[in-house]
């Protein structure tokens, strides 16, 4: 009998040895399950001109015009700052972006004294000859007591009354300039936006009160080549 037990036990273990070899076998040509798809979610947008808070710039914008105050006296001690020039890729990306500060000197009469920044604070300092530099401006010393506005603040106004829509629309030929001077009408602070089409020529340009943020009417080329030979007249306040 213990004969004939120990085959029966035998026999019953191949089986199970190969019941198990067979499930392990057929596991493995299973196909592996398709991952569930995941929920779509929003991709968070990159950072850019148009999405920024002025309000996180701020220190970043007033370390650099107290920098270039400082060199820019250190060149002349007469030296006035006399124009702002922003210069803006079409993308918006902040990492392209340029502050250049403009100041002249009753010492210097054919050079300006420049100091151009990006958004890290780093800087260069050129002379330019004025024959070359603004030549379509008309630079006078800023009145800085009536500059309240941003520039960041002031592209995102104009973004609003059209400026994105143009941008939009000619986005892959597109060259953005703001600039701080004094202008017409009544010769005030004004930020000047100008949206411009390099293939097409197109422009679109918005000027904004830099002590109040009012944003006038649109300007046309006509209105925006006025000549500005009034002279200074002291803001409302």
């Amino acid at each position: 009998m213990s004969r004939i037990l120990k085959i029966i036990l035998v026999f019953f273990a191949i089986i199970i040895i190969g019941a198990l070899v067979w499930f392990w076998f057929s596991q493995r040509q299973q196909p592996e399950p398709e991952p569930e798809p995941q929920p779509e979610t929003e991709t968070e947008e990159a950072d850019n001109l148009a999405n920024i808070s002025a309000q996180d710039y701020n220190d970043i914008l007033k370390s650099n015009f107290a920098i270039a105050s400082k060199k820019a006296l250190e060149w002349k001690k007469d030296a006035q700052f006399v124009f702002l020039k922003i210069q803006i890729p079409g993308d918006l990306n902040l990492k392209k972006i340029t502050e250049t500060y403009v100041f002249t000197s009753t010492a210097s009469k054919t050079l300006y004294w420049t100091i151009g920044f990006d958004l890290e604070k780093n800087y260069i300092r050129a002379l330019i000859w004025k024959d070359d530099f603004l030549k379509e401006e008309s630079p006078k010393k800023i009145a800085t007591q009536f500059w309240e506005i941003d520039w960041i603040t002031a592209f995102q106004k104009a973004e609003i009354m059209g400026g994105k829509e143009f941008r939009e629309k000619h986005q892959e030929d597109l060259e953005i300039t703001i600039n701080l001077t004094h202008a017409q009408p009544k010769n005030y602070l004004y930020w000047i936006v100008t949206y411009n089409s390099l293939e097409s020529g197109e422009k679109k340009i918005v000027q904004i009160n830099a002590s109040t943020g009012e944003v006038l009417e649109e300007l046309d080329d006509s209105e925006s080549s006025e000549e500005e030979s009034e002279t200074l007249e002291t803001p409302e306040t």
